[in-house]
């Protein structure tokens, strides 16, 4: 909660903006039973999540929603379901963050194949319909969700568990948005600049290491010998 008046005090635009955002957290919303549900259940069901929050229509529903969720994660703050839940309601209120959108989706793919065992399967429907609802009057779901599958597709060099995600952003091609397509190469440009930067700073305290000492004391001794062996 800490964290989201924090965010909250960064980008609110006025003060009107700023209460209507802690009655929405402190609503709690027609659907706050079925959120109980859905955190009850032994395992997470995301095509039942997806359900809930597929309901959402209005901007005042998407806050509330995400008031709601705001809530919950301090007692759920790992939970693949409610992490997407709490993006997706984001993205959808008219004054919406995309970082925090990206955040959490990236998080919940993540999360959920790491920690919760999510198949493939499961995610890339998941996923894929966020995308249909992007391309059907959600439009605000397309950036946080395209960035959000780059971060995920450069992790899955790592983690083979999550490579589909690098194929699912096929379908951003599918909506037809040169934008979108200009966020990809991007945000995967920046992907390649970061890891040359992690590389660079790498090979930096190598040089400066004990290793690379001992390496140069090696050196400066086999050079001392052979200079004494020339005097003889």
């Amino acid at each position: 909660m800490i964290r989201e008046a924090m965010l909250l005090a960064r980008t609110a635009r006025d003060d009107a903006e700023i209460r209507q955002r802690l009655l929405d957290c402190l609503s709690e919303g027609v659907g706050a039973e079925h959120l109980e549900r859905l955190l009850e259940q032994p395992e997470v069901d995301l095509e039942a999540w997806w359900a809930f929050v597929e309901k959402v229509t209005l901007p005042q529903e998407a806050g509330e929603l995400r008031g709601m969720c705001i809530r919950a994660l301090e007692s759920w703050p790992e939970h693949p379901g409610l992490l997407l839940t709490r993006a997706v309601a984001e993205a959808l209120c008219t004054d919406h963050d995309e970082a925090v959108s990206t955040t959490g989706i990236a998080d919940a793919i993540r999360i959920g194949h790491e920690k919760y065992e999510l198949g493939e399967e499961e995610l890339v429907a998941a996923l894929g319909r966020m995308f249909d609802a992007a391309g059907n009057g959600r439009p605000a779901l397309a950036a946080p969700l395209t960035v959000a599958l780059v971060r995920v597709g450069a992790a899955g060099a790592d983690l083979p568990g999550l490579a589909f995600a690098s194929a699912l952003l096929e379908r951003v091609y599918e909506l037809g948005s040169a934008e979108l397509r200009g966020l990809v190469r991007t945000e995967k440009l920046r992907r390649v600049a970061e890891r040359a930067e992690a590389a660079s700073a790498r090979l930096k305290d190598w040089l400066a290491g004990p290793e690379m000492a001992r390496i140069l004391e090696g050196e400066d001794g086999r050079s001392g010998d052979e200079g004494n062996g020339s005097a003889a």
